[in-house]
């Protein structure tokens, strides 16, 4: 099954509320739903025959100020049975949460924790400007030990 296929089959399938768009490409296909949906779609991308998408190879995110919903979240997926590849993005402001999806991609936990937007359920969240500001932080002890 090619990545066309795949297209029709999904979007055919899948429930029209889950999906705001869907595109395809000959790299692969890409769909943008709201966060309430983001958890069923990504079940479905790995649970169903024609799709089954094993792995999660990264999951990315996108700070873009001046929109409303500033926050886009953009999970890169890989079905290795059907060599197709998938990208599933969602948007999020500030408050929005977001369901983690580590229970389906295990690997994505250490992804969901490096983002700067909410996630529900999720054991340790760290946000990018709290990294930052630890970074910095350390940079100053650091200097002003060596420094004396």
């Amino acid at each position: 099954m090619d990545n066309q296929s795949i297209f029709k089959y999904s979007w055919e399938t899948l429930p029209k509320k889950w999906v705001k768009k869907m595109e395809r490409s000959e790299h692969g296909n890409r769909s943008d739903t709201n966060t309430d949906y983001l958890f069923q779609l990504l079940c479905f991308l790995k649970l169903h025959t024609y799709t089954r998408v094993q792995v999660s190879i990264d999951i990315c995110g996108v700070d873009h100020p001046s929109r409303k919903r500033r926050f886009e979240v953009v999970y890169n997926l890989l079905s290795t049975r059907y060599n197709s590849r998938i990208r599933v993005q969602t948007s999020a402001d500030e408050v929005t949460r977001i369901s983690p999806v580590v229970s389906l991609f295990p690997s994505a936990g250490r992804w969901e924790r490096k983002f700067g937007i909410c996630l529900v359920f999720l054991s340790s969240i760290i946000r990018i400007y709290a990294v930052y500001q630890q970074i910095m932080v350390s940079r100053v002890i650091h200097y002003e030990k060596t420094s004396h």
